[in-house]
């Protein structure tokens, strides 16, 4: 099947991660995939990694006449059957090139704060499929008033030759990040903000590294609260057992050198991929047991549910897995088991047979 993938993003989150990896995912399953990003994006970076048929287009970062100019060439020659994007600016634009074209279009809808009404209602009605990432996102959109009829879920794909567990990348992260391999790591991937929870994790490391000297902090990512984590723990903590490291296209090199990674949402995640890409490398995850969230790991299988957000229960759970050994190596196991559900390839599979069946 040809497929067009079409994104503008410059950086490579959570939601340009699962783009990347779908195309990526299609393209390995033999599909033929065409992917037009933005010059200087990440995603271009990631998407030519594996060998996919990447054009570069200089334009800005919502809709611009030379993306669609150059969207447009592209199709009249490569004939695909199906457009895709994740982009919600970008929905109307490819919606008419793809009539105009002669080929169907597919879009992705990551966070459900569906507001509009020809978002809501009227575009998921001429889409001709429309897809969120979970059970919970799909609830979501049903409720807020989106047509059952394109509605379809596909969980994020996972590229497990990445993300996966390999004792001498751990030594070597390790290392490199200049903590001692009997330390006990606690990480946190995703942006310094309120949502994200980064606030309470600082305060309950306040209080569990003086109980515990083996304790480390890995943090990977930015967001416009980052240096207030960082004043924070200078005036708490010191910054002598944290390691901050700046956001990264790269985060399987970090995974790694963790024990344990805190998933400490305060909002409804519609997923949650960073839970699924510690699972992968062996970590154990403390993760909130809400929304989406709870469909990326096995609640008391493969991580440790959090049911309220608050510094006691979330030192409790850190202690409890750096405590016990054991617990950490069943979790390990059952993580690596849970994640391999989200394999890219599978994937991608499920997708091209969804679109097959539209």
């Amino acid at each position: 099947m040809r497929l067009l993938f079409v994104d503008v993003s410059r950086r490579a989150w959570g939601t340009e991660q699962h783009f990347a990896t779908l195309a990526a995912g299609c393209h390995g399953t033999g599909h033929e995939v065409v992917a037009i990003v933005r010059e200087g994006s990440d995603v271009a970076d990631i998407l030519e990694s594996y060998g996919v048929d990447v054009r570069r287009v200089r334009c800005r970062g919502g809709v611009d006449p030379r993306l669609l100019k150059v969207v447009w060439r592209c199709a009249r020659t490569f004939r695909p059957k199906w457009m895709i994007t994740n982009r919600t600016k970008l929905y109307w634009p490819l919606y008419l090139l793809a009539r105009l074209i002669g080929c169907r279009i597919a879009a992705f809808k990551h966070i459900i704060n569906i507001g509009r009404w020809h978002v809501r209602v009227l575009l998921p009605m001429l889409l001709d499929a429309f897809f969120v990432v979970s059970d919970y996102a799909v609830e979501r959109a049903i409720a807020a008033g989106v047509s059952q009829k394109r509605l379809r879920r596909l969980y994020n794909p996972i590229d497990l030759a990445k993300f996966s567990a390999c004792d001498d990348s751990r030594a070597h992260a390790r290392a490199r990040l200049g903590i001692p391999r009997e330390a006990f790591v606690v990480g946190f991937v995703g942006r310094h903000c309120d949502e994200k929870g980064a606030d309470v994790l600082v305060e309950t490391l306040c209080d569990v590294m003086p109980q515990r000297e083996d304790v480390y902090a890995l943090w990977v990512g930015d967001g416009p609260d980052r240096e207030r984590t960082i004043e924070s723990l200078q005036r708490r903590t010191g910054l002598a057992r944290h390691r901050l490291v700046d956001w990264t296209k790269t985060p399987e090199h970090y995974y790694s050198a963790m024990d344990c990674l805190v998933a400490p949402s305060r909002i409804q995640e519609t997923f949650g991929r960073v839970v699924v890409e510690a699972q992968a490398c062996a970590v154990p995850v403390i993760a909130m047991a809400q929304a989406g969230m709870v469909e990326a790991f096995a609640p008391g299988v493969s991580g440790v549910p959090i049911y309220k957000l608050d510094t006691t229960t979330l030192g409790t759970a850190i202690l409890a897995l750096r405590d016990d050994p054991a617990l950490r190596s069943q979790f390990s196991a059952q993580g690596m088991a849970f994640a391999s559900r989200f394999e890219m390839h599978g994937i991608a599979d499920t997708f091209v047979k969804t679109l097959e069946r539209v």
